[in-house]
């Protein structure tokens, strides 16, 4: 054999090898020759999404579904971010979900009854007495808030796995009308007793597997590896979202489910008793920080929100907000520079990467970032 035909053997077979490495790696995005870099959010890549783009089909039913703006926006990313443990961004496309459409999920999300037999939620009698339809909706709260859907594609757009977020409420807010007409409210925590459980995951848990044989069961649904989680919304009015509690993985052809894994993922209000109580020298670093930015602006009226992310229990990122009332353009640079050299000076945590945003009443006035790899401090002024 000679030379040429050893050489050409030898690259057609690195061709060959080398498409069968890379047959199954999203490639990278490019626009106009330049490659599109990838979002990264919580230290980690985010998943490419498949164009064309494809709404959910359950698109707006969220914002209806789950009080807090806080908690639509940690259920969303938080599966994601969590869903990469099964769905590698190497491997998948990110698609909104396609299958659980609005009148599927507002029918689990009812009470079950006769009528509804599709409900998720506990039953109860009724009443015409606003006393009593009261107290029955105070004794047998609404749990179920929501279901959030998300797939993962390959490159030809095929569904290849499942990702679910089951919404659990902390908190049920319910109304009652009386014979005139005139609506009474009401609300309760879910889990009253102190008994040491979490009667909202015990719920979630065992309404779970219902969820999953009623899409083993639906033609329409691919039969593909589910992955699936459940979330604990906070209140209302709370600054910090809520939390994901557990989250299991149902392989393609399965509908039971035979464990749970824990999921030790939480935002904690920052100074607070509760953050104290695992991480006292961060709660207190930033109760020192708070303080002392109130001092030294004393004329600004201004509020610090801190908001730190517990992963296991260790703080993993810090995000702060100040708040004022109106700043001049002087101040503004005075206080970024503040903030900047507080955050060098270790009187925050700076192990962690941090974002402070600062705004007034009226718009958001400049935006820090601290990277603990690089030890640098990025600071973006808006234009007024």
């Amino acid at each position: 054999m000679s030379n040429l035909k050893v050489v050409l053997i030898l690259i057609v077979s690195l061709l060959l090898l080398s498409s069968c490495i890379n047959k199954d790696v999203i490639p990278e995005q490019e626009s106009n020759g330049q490659k599109i870099p990838t979002p990264v959010t919580q230290g980690k890549e985010m998943y490419k999404v498949k164009t064309p783009v494809k709404f959910n089909v359950a698109r707006g039913s969220i914002i209806n579904n789950i009080d807090n703006p806080l908690d639509i926006n940690e259920i969303e990313l938080g599966l994601m971010l969590l869903s990469m443990e099964r769905f590698s961004p190497e491997n998948f496309y990110f698609q909104e979900g396609q299958y659980l459409n609005t009148e599927t999920i507002n029918k689990w999300i009812e009470r079950e009854s006769s009528e509804k037999s599709e409900g998720l939620n506990p039953p109860i009698k009724g009443s015409k007495n606003v006393e009593q339809a009261l107290k029955q909706e105070k004794d047998n709260p609404k749990i179920v808030s929501h279901i959030l859907e998300q797939n993962y594609v390959d490159k030809d757009g095929k569904t290849k796995g499942i990702s679910l977020a089951i919404s659990l409420n902390s908190f049920y807010y319910f109304n009652a009308s009386d014979n005139n007409g005139l609506i009474h409210s009401g609300n309760v925590k879910v889990d009253e007793n102190n008994n040491g459980k979490n009667d909202v995951k015990i719920y979630g848990e065992n309404i779970a597997e219902k969820v999953v044989k009623r899409i083993r069961n639906n033609k329409e649904i691919p039969n593909v590896p589910i992955f699936l989680t459940l979330y604990q919304e906070e209140s209302r009015g709370s600054v910090v979202p809520g939390k994901f509690l557990s989250s299991t993985f149902i392989p393609e052809g399965e509908s039971g489910i035979k464990k749970w894994d824990n999921i030790d993922k939480k935002h904690m209000e920052l100074p607070s008793s509760a953050a104290e109580k695992i991480d006292r020298y961060s709660s207190e670093s930033f109760k020192n920080f708070k303080d002392d930015i109130e001092k030294n602006f004393p004329n600004l009226n201004i509020k610090v929100l801190g908001k730190g992310l517990y992963i296991d229990k260790t703080l993993s990122e810090l995000s702060v907000d100040i708040e004022t009332a109106g700043l001049s353009h002087p101040q503004l640079i005075a206080l970024t520079q503040y903030v900047g050299a507080e955050i060098q000076a270790q009187v925050i945590p700076n192990t962690v990467p941090i974002k402070v945003n600062i705004s007034s009443v009226t718009e958001a006035e400049a935006v820090l970032t601290w990277d603990p790899a690089s030890q640098e401090i990025k600071t973006h002024i808006y234009n007024k």
